[in-house]
C-alpha cells in the first residue's frame, strides 16, 4: 500500500511539473531588436554568449551532439533551442519552437509565447500572409520560408506543410 501511494505521488508531481513547464514560455516577454532579442528586459545578442542566455532562461533541459560541430542546448520546457559550435561559448542562432518535429533536438513542449518584432506580433498562428506583411521575403519561392534582415540578427520563419502557422523562428548573425 506504502508503495502504491508512493508511486501516485511520484506521478502526481511529474504531470504537475510537466503542467508548470508548459506555461512557463507564454511568460516570457520576447521582442527582437536590431542586436539580438530582448527576452523580459534582458537584451541576449546574437551573436552572443551562452552564459548570458543562461542568467536569463536558467540552464538548458539538455545538451545534444550534433554531427555537424555544434552542441544544441534545449530548453525543453519553454520550447528553446540555442546552436552553438562545440569550441565556443558563443550562441550561433536561437530557435523557437511551435512545432513538434522528428529531429532528436526538438523541445519535449512547444513555445507557445508571442514574439515581438517592431510593431508586429509573431506566434503559431502566424502565416506566409503575415510575414510578408511584415516585410520577410520569400526564399526561392519556397513557401515554407521566409527571411528578414533586421538590423544585425537574420530572422528565419519556416512552415511546415500540412500544419496551419508558424512551425518555428530562428535569429542568427
Amino acid at each position: 500500500m506504502k508503495a502504491l501511494l508512493k508511486t501516485g505521488l511520484i506521478v502526481i508531481i511529474v504531470l504537475t511539473s510537466q503542467l508548470i513547464y508548459a506555461q512557463n514560455s507564454s511568460k516570457l516577454e520576447c521582442n527582437i531588436a536590431k542586436t539580438g532579442i530582448v527576452v523580459n528586459g534582458t537584451l541576449l545578442k546574437v551573436p552572443g554568449l551562452v552564459a548570458d542566455y543562461k542568467k536569463v532562461l536558467g540552464n538548458p533541459s539538455r545538451t545534444v551532439n550534433h554531427l555537424i560541430g555544434n552542441d544544441i542546448l534545449v530548453w525543453d520546457n519553454i520550447g528553446l533551442i540555442i546552436r552553438k559550435e562545440k569550441t565556443s561559448d558563443k550562441v550561433k542562432s536561437l530557435n523557437f519552437s511551435f512545432v513538434q518535429s522528428d529531429f532528436v533536438y526538438t523541445p519535449t513542449h512547444m513555445f507557445s509565447g508571442k514574439i515581438k518584432i517592431g510593431n508586429s506580433v509573431l506566434d503559431k498562428t502566424s502565416t506566409p500572409s503575415d510575414m510578408k506583411n511584415i516585410g520577410f521575403n520569400m526564399f526561392e519561392n519556397d513557401d515554407t520560408w521566409w527571411e528578414l534582415k533586421y538590423g544585425n540578427v537574420n530572422v528565419v520563419a519556416l512552415f511546415k506543410q500540412g500544419h496551419d502557422g508558424l512551425a518555428d523562428l530562428e535569429l542568427s548573425e
